[in-house]
């Protein structure tokens, strides 16, 4: 079953940066193929550390009375 969980930096910091991790290498990837844009020259870095260093702005709605949700299965 399929739960709806509020986002707890303490708790869930490392999956979101995987969630986040795979969805741009997804997205780095298209724009090489489609359009032959190198992502990771672009941010100098691998994705795991540009998340990694940048996570607290994707999750930045929460500190301004946001919620993110994570979809636990």
């Amino acid at each position: 079953m399929e739960n709806f969980v509020v986002f707890d930096p303490a708790v869930h910091r490392s999956a979101v940066v995987d969630l986040c991790e795979s969805y741009f290498d997804w997205i780095a990837c298209e724009l090489q193929k489609d359009h032959g844009i190198d992502v990771y020259l672009m941010i100098g870095t691998t994705m795991r550390d540009y998340v990694k260093n940048n996570v607290d702005e994707f999750t930045f709605s929460i500190s301004t009375g946001g919620i993110l949700y994570l979809i636990q299965v």
